[in-house]
């Protein structure tokens, strides 16, 4: 049982990493560059300005708000 739970616990980071690679990139195609940040956050920016979101979850939220495609 308890390598069942390690396996699993070595899957999720991976999985947030490709998520976030994968928005990132959504992001791009609309224009804006996608930044993970040390606190866990996450940060867009177009032009001069940024936007801080505290997770993915309201990371992917907004890519439809700018027109990215989900």
């Amino acid at each position: 049982m308890s390598e069942h739970i390690q396996v699993a616990h070595d899957v999720q980071p991976r999985l947030d990493e490709k998520t976030f690679a994968t928005l990132a990139a959504k992001y791009a195609l609309a224009g804006y560059a996608a930044h993970k940040l040390a606190d866990g956050g996450y940060m867009i920016s177009r032009w001069s300005m940024s936007r801080y979101f505290p997770d993915m979850a309201a990371l992917a939220s907004f890519l439809a708000i700018v027109g990215g495609k989900q």
